[in-house]
C-alpha cells in the first residue's frame, strides 16, 4: 500500500515537472524571487521586523517569532534533507542553481516560516492589518513555491513538504515562546498601550 502511495507520488511529481519545463513562464522574473528565498535575506528581513514590532510594542516573544522560526525551520530542513536524500529532478533541465538533496524545499519551508510568523504576529499586535498579512503570507508562500517549480530544481512534493515544515515548525516555535510568556506571566501589548 505504502509503495503505490510512493508511486503516485513519483507520478504527480513527474508529471508536474514535466509540465514546467515543456512551458517555461516567467522564469527570469522566478529566478530573481527565488533569491529571496534563502536565510541569508530572510534572517536580516525577520530582524528589522522584530525590531519595528519590539520598538511599537515592547511584545518580546512577538519580535522575535519570525526570526527564530526561520532558523528553526533551516535546521529541520536541512537534516530532512540529509534523512531523506531524495535526489533532484534531471540537472539539465535547472535553470538555477541548487545544491544538497531536493526533500523539502529550503526556500519554501524558510519563506513560509517568515511569513506565516509575520502573520501570526501581526494579527496579535497589529490586528487591524490581519488580512493584509494573511494574504501576503499565502501569496508570497505560493509564489516561492511557483519559482522551485519554474525553474525545475524540485518536485512538486518537495515544495509542499517544505511549506508543511515552515508552518509546522512556526506554529511549534509559537506553542514554546507562549509557554515561556505564560511563565513569566507577561502578555503582548498592542502598540500605544501603556507597559504593566
Amino acid at each position: 500500500m505504502l509503495s503505490t502511495r510512493i508511486s503516485v507520488i513519483d507520478s504527480v511529481d513527474r508529471a508536474v515537472w514535466e509540465f514546467f519545463v515543456d512551458n517555461p513562464f516567467l522564469t527570469g522574473p522566478a529566478g530573481f524571487v527565488t533569491r529571496l528565498g534563502v536565510s541569508p535575506v530572510l534572517l536580516p528581513l525577520a530582524a528589522v521586523f522584530g525590531a519595528v514590532v519590539w520598538r511599537s510594542t515592547r511584545a518580546a516573544h512577538e519580535s522575535v517569532l519570525p526570526f527564530v522560526s526561520v532558523y528553526v525551520t533551516a535546521v529541520v530542513v536541512s537534516s530532512l534533507k540529509d534523512w531523506t536524500d531524495v535526489p533532484r529532478p534531471p540537472r539539465d533541465e535547472w535553470l538555477a542553481a541548487a545544491g544538497s538533496a531536493s526533500f523539502p524545499s529550503g526556500h519554501a519551508g524558510s519563506t513560509t516560516a517568515f511569513l506565516t510568523a509575520t502573520y501570526l504576529v501581526v494579527a496579535r499586535v497589529f490586528p487591524e492589518h490581519r488580512r493584509a498579512a494573511l494574504n501576503l503570507a499565502v501569496g508570497g508562500s505560493l509564489l516561492m513555491g511557483w519559482t522551485r517549480l519554474a525553474l525545475n530544481v524540485h518536485w512538486l512534493s518537495d515544495v509542499v513538504g517544505g511549506v508543511v515544515v515552515g508552518v509546522a515548525v512556526t506554529f511549534a516555535v509559537t506553542r514554546v515562546l507562549d509557554g515561556v510568556r505564560s511563565r513569566r506571566g507577561s502578555r503582548p501589548r498592542t502598540p500605544g498601550a501603556p507597559a504593566d
